[in-house]
Order: C-alpha cells, then sequence, then structure tokens
C-alpha cells in the first residue's frame, strides 16, 4: 500500500484547489466562494449489548430484564441512536398489559405497553410479542452512559408474568450520532 502525502487536492478542471488538509487531520473544502470547514458527520460508534438468559417479572413494579449496553460519547452535543428488540411471553388469564422502560443511568427515557388481549379468565393462556424500541437520545456528555431495559407487569395477579428473552437472545444496539 502507498501512502500519498499532501496538503491541497485539486481538480484539473478547477482553477482552485478543492480540499485543504490541515496537519490536524481537518478538512476544508472550497464551495466556489470561501473555504468551508468539513466535520465529522453520521454515525460515530457502534456499541452492542446482548441477554440471552431468559428472566420472569411477575411485578407491578419495574424490574431488570438484565439487558443493558454502555457508550461513552465522544461530544456532549452528540446524539445517541437507541434500538431495543426483545421477545417475551405472557401468561395471563385475562386481559393484560405489560410494559418496558428503557433507562439512562438511573432516568426513565422512554417508555412503552403492549396491550395482550383476548384471553378470557379459564384458558391460561400464553402469547408471544416481540418489544421493540427506537429513539434519538441526548445524554449530554462524554462520560460513559449506560442504556438499560426493565420490564412490568401494568397489572397482575397470580396467574400473571411476562418472561424476557424467552426463544431468542434480546439486544441494545446503541449509535453515536452527530447532530
Amino acid at each position: 500500500m502507498s501512502t500519498v502525502k499532501t496538503t491541497n487536492i485539486q481538480h484539473p478542471s478547477s482553477a482552485v484547489e478543492n480540499f485543504k488538509l490541515a496537519a490536524d487531520g481537518t478538512v476544508e473544502v472550497y464551495d466556489g466562494s470561501a473555504w468551508v470547514s468539513v466535520s465529522s458527520t453520521g454515525v460515530l460508534q457502534v456499541v452492542e449489548g446482548t441477554q440471552a438468559t431468559p428472566v420472569t417479572i411477575t411485578a407491578t413494579s419495574y424490574t431488570t430484564t438484565n439487558l443493558s449496553a454502555t457508550i461513552t460519547p465522544s461530544s456532549a452535543s452528540n446524539k445517541v441512536l437507541v434500538l431495543v428488540r426483545t421477545n417475551l411471553f405472557q401468561k395471563r388469564d385475562a386481559d393484560s398489559r405489560v410494559q418496558g422502560e428503557v433507562l439512562r443511568g438511573a432516568t426513565q427515557v422512554f417508555e412503552q405497553t403492549h396491550r395482550l388481549d383476548g384471553a378470557t379468565s379459564t384458558n391460561n393462556q400464553i402469547m408471544s410479542v416481540e418489544w421493540v424500541a427506537s429513539f434519538l437520545d441526548s445524554p449530554a456528555t462524554t462520560s460513559a452512559t449506560t442504556y438499560s431495559l426493565n420490564g412490568k407487569l401494568e397489572y397482575g395477579s397470580n396467574n400473571h408474568s411476562s418472561t424476557w428473552h424467552e426463544t431468542s437472545p434480546g439486544s441494545i444496539i446503541l449509535m453515536e450520532v452527530t447532530p
């Protein structure tokens, strides 16, 4: 492999340089009337956390599902795209709801409810549902930041439970993106 060392790049048909490369790695582009600094844009890093061990929840208060991932943003102005997917089995003998929340540290940043309809009081059904979330968060920090998923029954009884990550691992993907 060869290395080309240069500070200016000019297309043969252009009257001026098209790109300037500074020693610190910054790039400037000539827009036809002035030099404009080009910053990094797009996805800067991707982190994934998975959880394959099923977690059964019978409580109506939030309980950890043991699914989490940690990202360290490179700039406090950058955002984090959070993508969460897991499956769960809901055992119930009447209509019920299961809720999930995503925390950034100890702060709730997302909450979603799944309503599972159709069971009667005598059939003790087990239903499968996929719990999916995607949202853009603004953590405003350059410190390591952990996102985690908790679950609960919105209401329940002795015959209600939900098992998270039952048939396949749950995953949480964090992408640092520039604004």
